[in-house]
């Protein structure tokens, strides 16, 4: 068992050029996501901008690419607390996607799920973990580690040309 202290902080989002209400994210808007873990006294921090995501396909990948740091490091075995504040990630993850599988990636009025792709990937990833422990915070709120994450993914969009 490791039994290293592993906290994770992840966050994603999108620069909308025209940002007025029913603007959707057009190919030319930036996007990003970064994530954040701290294992002990050791920090991690990775994070990458693309054009053309949505803020929520940025936060599913935000915790995803930490997710899979955890794997590629050989802590799926740790407890691990991830504070994130997403509600749709969270709930995704704690509500909905038990159901989504069940119905064959189908929500409950028979649509597939939006960023499918993105939840399979978690799914697949969740289930190499022996204990996560999910806490909401508030975005860019006084959570050092979550402003952490939030600063670097818009670092990522600036420098993104």
């Amino acid at each position: 068992m490791n039994n290293k202290n592993i906290t994770v902080y992840s966050d994603g989002g999108c620069r909308i050029q025209n940002n007025v209400k029913g603007n959707k994210v057009g190919p030319t808007d930036k996007s990003a996501y970064a994530y954040r873990i701290e294992i002990d006294d050791q920090i991690i921090e990775n994070g990458e901008a693309m054009f053309g995501k949505t803020n929520n396909q940025m936060e599913l990948q935000g915790f995803s690419a930490a997710l899979a740091w955890l794997v590629e490091h050989d802590f799926s075995d740790a407890e691990i607390t991830a504070y994130l504040d997403s509600n749709y990630v969270l709930k995704g993850i704690q509500e909905w996607m038990a159901n989504w599988k069940k119905n064959g990636w189908k929500t409950a009025s028979k649509k597939e799920v939006s960023n499918k792709k993105e939840w399979m990937l978690i799914d697949t990833l969740l289930q190499q973990f022996s204990k996560i422990n999910y806490v909401w915070v508030k975005g860019h709120a006084e959570t050092a580690g979550n402003i952490a994450v939030d600063n670097l993914l818009n670092q990522k969009m600036d420098e993104l040309d």
